[in-house]
């Protein structure tokens, strides 16, 4: 059934209609936008289905068995005639053809739109690409700078030194702090300069041989050198090195750890494990070390001395065989008793409790000392042995010599006694406890001052003890109380005690009862005070009369003479001149009376004090002489006693007629110094000085003189002397008497 065009005539209300395709387009060729469509027959198609029938049928094919063609018809309608009357091109049949349809923007620029895009797509793939690549870049340039920070910081700041030099010159293009501080010099001293220009390297060659090896080996590891410091310290250093390459050149990166002070440590260590093997090996004791099996692993030549066997027969055997039998079982438990509870030093067994055995079987008493050491294999056990034989049959001589210096002791007719190291005493003699009538156990420690007379308890005390502490020789007097109450003069002397090693044991003293050699010291002083006396009262009565009559009987002699003299006739020339010389002779006559005078007594001294009396004689006495006394005092009372001022006055006397006598010097000084307890009189020379002690064993009285004189008073005299550096003489009177009279009496 054929369907027909439909077709809108001009000016109608209706559409008009084709048959055929044909008269569609010529419609719609002259006609446009009225001819609408239809389901129209297509002639072309048609004539290409009927072609295809005959050209098959030409080729022989049956007509039978060529399916029944279907007429090529489709709805085919103008797309312009459909806007035209309003025809929604969703409402045409399916499959419907439109014609003359005006294509879209997108129809009729797809290709350029999808070119377009497609490139916008890949521009903003390549921008992105571009984006991402510059965010990588920059995330990397800042990964690069955080790491060249962080490199900078630990170059620059590492605990180890750290060098970057060039291989090609040798310069240093950059060090750190800690190769300052290593080394001294700053960076800005280092850098451009070359290792040689610096002296650092102690080996010059090194450098060279460091270098090659690099270029060789591309790095160096643990490489000891020696180099040195700015200030000429040579130091050791372990360094290692990498070849790198810096800006297209390249370079040594050298780390370098200072290891001098571990160095001088091993150094130190390896000595001192030196030493330890000496002194193991020259010890005189055995000394044994065991390991936990109780295996020997040490034993040095004083063992092999001791046991009489051979340090490779005994290492790895036990210990065992050098101690008997029956104390194999003590050992034992000290070994284990020092490894359960840590002891490093133990006694093995009471003195005389031990014994070790020879390999010939003798056995022999030992001292023992086990201590233990904690070593990579385990515990190490030293035992540390000495053979007492020696000791023990020592120590019976000593008993038997303390047995003799106790018999010879308690028989002795002296006072003996001993003290220790406490400065107390420690051993009396029989004859000792005689005397004060004690038992031993009274008298030891500080027992024994309990018998001192107090007065004297103070002074005695303190010479002991002041020469004990410089280990000292002494000698001092005190009263002792005897058995029947009476106090004894006591002289004793007392020495330091040595042992045989050189240490110093303590005391030992003797004593001897001095109280009638004391009476009769002081009978012979006390006749010499009153000789002395005496003498003074002489030269006191001589004086006076040569002052207060012979002096004036002269003085009256003179003005006589000047009364003669002027009673002469003028003519008489000769005479009045012999008067004249005569009265000078007397005047000088006087003056001499007048200054013997003063030597045989000194007005001044008991009116003036001792400081003025002092001072006129010292410038009389130059003047006279036609020396230089230089006279110092200081704070001497014009109330000091009579018998002190004296006696100085006296010893400075005879001391400057000595010093003017002998010494050959010019000059001489004399001081008088004064303090609370005592008054020192000085008189010093620089002359060619005089051997004190034959001095004072000569047959001279002036040092004797002086002595005697400065007893009276209880003073001290002394004398210091040096071939041509002159002499001091040093008179010291205390002013407190200390020394108690030499009569003893009872308590």
């Amino acid at each position: 059934m054929k369907r027909v065009l439909i077709f809108y005539e001009l000016g109608l209300s209706s559409p008009t209609v084709g048959l055929v395709d044909q008269e569609l387009h010529e419609a719609l060729a002259s006609t446009p936008y009225e001819e609408v469509g239809g389901y129209v027959e297509s002639l072309p198609a048609e004539g290409r289905i009927v072609g295809e029938i005959a050209s098959r049928i030409l080729k022989g094919e049956k007509v039978q068995d060529i399916p029944i063609a279907t007429a090529a018809d489709a709805y085919t309608f103008d797309w312009r005639a459909m806007r035209r009357w309003g025809f929604k091109e969703r409402n045409l049949p399916a499959g419907s053809i439109v014609l003359n349809r005006q294509s879209t923007f997108w129809e009729a620029y797809r290709q350029f739109v999808v070119a377009g895009v497609l490139l916008l797509l890949v521009q903003t793939a390549i921008i992105v690409a571009l984006l991402w690549q510059w965010a990588k870049r920059r995330k990397t340039q800042e990964a690069l700078r955080k790491s060249e920070e962080k490199f900078s910081i630990a170059f620059r700041e590492g605990p180890l030194a750290l060098t970057l030099t060039s291989v090609h010159d040798d310069r240093y293009i950059e060090v750190n702090e800690t190769f300052e501080n290593y080394t001294g010099w700053r960076r800005d001293e280092v850098i451009d300069r070359t290792p040689s220009d610096l002296n650092i390297w102690v080996d010059p060659g090194g450098r060279s041989r460091f270098v090659k090896r690099l270029l060789d080996d591309g790095n160096i590891r643990n490489l000891e050198v020696n180099y040195r410091t700015k200030g000429g310290e040579v130091r050791t250093g372990l360094g290692s090195a990498e070849l790198i390459e810096v800006n297209g050149e390249r370079c040594a990166l050298s780390i370098i750890a200072d290891i001098t002070d571990s160095k001088r440590a091993e150094e130190k260590v390896r000595e001192s494990q030196e030493r330890l093997e000496g002194i193991v090996a020259s010890a005189m004791d055995a000394i044994i070390a065991v390991n936990s099996d109780q295996h020997i692993v040490v034993f040095n030549a004083a063992a092999e001395a001791m046991f009489g066997c051979a340090t490779q027969e005994a290492l790895q055997s036990s210990i065992d065989r050098f101690i008997p039998q029956r104390f194999h079982f003590a050992l034992e438990q000290h070994i284990r008793h020092v490894g359960q509870h840590g002891i490093t030093n133990r006694a093995m067994c009471p003195l005389d409790a031990l014994f070790g055995r020879r390999t010939n079987g003798e056995e022999f008493p030992i001292e023992a000392s086990i201590s233990q050491a904690s070593t990579g294999e385990g515990l190490l056990f030293t035992v540390i042995i000495r053979d007492a034989t020696l000791r023990n049959n020592a120590e019976a001589a000593v008993r038997e010599s303390e047995q003799r210096f106790r018999l010879v002791a308690n028989t002795a007719p002296v006072m003996i006694w001993m003290s220790g190291l406490d400065k107390l005493c420690n051993y009396c003699n029989r004859p000792w406890l005689e005397f004060t009538g004690r038992s031993l156990e009274a008298e030891l420690g500080n027992g024994w001052a309990d018998g001192v007379h107090p007065e004297d308890l103070r002074r005695s005390w303190n010479t002991y003890t002041t020469a004990f502490d410089r280990h000292e020789s002494f000698e001092m007097e005190y009263r002792l109380r005897r058995h029947d109450g009476e106090y004894r003069w006591i002289i004793d002397f007392g020495v330091p005690r040595f042992n045989p090693d050189g240490s110093f044991a303590g005391y030992i003293g003797s004593c001897l009862d001095v109280t009638q050699h004391k009476l009769a010291a002081e009978a012979l002083s006390s006749v010499s005070c009153r000789l002395i006396e005496a003498h003074e009262e002489e030269r006191t009565w001589l004086a006076r009369e040569l002052h207060d009559d012979i002096n004036q009987r002269l003085a009256f002699l003179t003005v006589t003479l000047d009364i003669v003299k002027r009673g002469l006739p003028a003519d008489v020339a000769g005479a009045s001149r012999s008067i004249g010389e005569v009265r000078e002779q007397i005047i000088d006559l006087g003056k001499d009376i007048q200054a013997l005078s003063h030597r045989l007594h000194s007005s001044k001294l008991d009116y003036l004090g001792l400081a003025a009396a002092a001072n006129a004689f010292c410038k009389e006495f130059s003047e006279r002489q036609g020396v230089q006394v230089d006279f110092h005092e200081e704070a001497v009372p014009k109330s000091l006693p009579k018998e002190i001022s004296l006696c100085l006055f006296r010893v400075l006397q005879e001391g400057l007629q000595n010093a003017k006598k002998h010494s050959g010097s010019p000059h001489f000084q004399v001081s008088v110094i004064y303090n609370s307890d005592k008054i020192k009189l000085t008189v010093r020379d620089s002359g060619i000085g005089f051997n004190v002690e034959q001095a004072m064993m000569g047959h001279g009285l002036g040092i004797a003189s002086m002595r005697e004189r400065l007893k009276l008073v209880d003073g001290d005299l002394s004398i210091d002397s040096q071939a041509q550096k002159g002499t001091e003489i040093h008179a010291t009177v205390p002013l407190i008497l200390v020394n108690a009279p030499a009569v003893a009496g009872r308590a």
